[in-house]
C-alpha cells in the first residue's frame, strides 16, 4: 500500500471541495493515479462533502442571510407595534458586527480558486518543477488560513 504525504491529500482534498473534482478525476491528476478508493477513503475520513458545502457558501450569501434577519427581527417589532425588545436589539447588533467582519475577510474560496488556477497554468505552460515547489509552500499557506477561521 503507497504512502501519500500530507500535502497531497490536502491538494486532493481542494480539488474536490473547490474545483469540484470527481475521484477519478483527481485520481488522473496525478502520475502514477491515485487509487479511487483511497481518495474514497481520504474524503470519509477526512469529511471532505461537509468542506466542499461549507465553501460553497460565500459571504455574499451570508451577508445577504444576516440582513434578511435583521429584516425579520425589525418587522416583527413593527407588525406587534412595539419597540425592539433588548433581546432583539442584541441579535441585530450581533448579525451587524458579522456582516462587517465578512465583507472585510479575505473569501478562502476565492483564494483556494486563484491558487489553483495558477497551479494549473504552471502546470500547462511545463513549469513542473515550479508547480511542485509552490504547492507545498500554498498548503501551508491554505492551512494557515483555515486555521484562522476556525477560531
Amino acid at each position: 500500500m503507497a504512502s501519500y504525504s500530507a500535502a497531497t491529500i490536502e491538494l486532493c482534498e481542494i480539488l474536490f471541495c473547490v474545483n469540484g473534482m470527481k475521484g477519478k478525476e483527481i485520481s488522473e491528476y496525478f502520475e502514477p493515479p491515485i487509487p479511487e478508493k483511497t481518495i474514497s477513503r481520504w474524503r470519509i475520513k477526512n469529511k471532505w462533502d461537509d468542506r466542499k458545502l461549507a465553501m460553497s457558501t460565500t459571504n455574499a450569501q451570508l451577508i445577504r442571510d444576516y440582513q434578511q434577519d435583521i429584516q425579520k427581527i425589525r418587522a416583527a417589532a413593527e407588525d406587534e407595534e412595539r419597540p425592539q425588545l433588548p433581546k432583539e436589539t442584541d441579535q441585530i447588533a450581533k448579525l451587524t458586527n458579522s456582516i462587517a467582519k465578512l465583507q472585510n475577510e479575505k473569501s478562502l474560496t476565492v483564494i483556494l480558486g486563484v491558487l489553483m488556477d495558477q497551479k494549473n497554468w504552471f502546470v500547462n505552460n511545463g513549469y513542473l518543477k515550479i508547480a511542485k515547489l509552490m504547492n507545498e509552500a500554498q498548503q501551508k499557506y491554505v492551512r494557515s488560513l483555515t486555521a484562522k477561521t476556525e477560531k
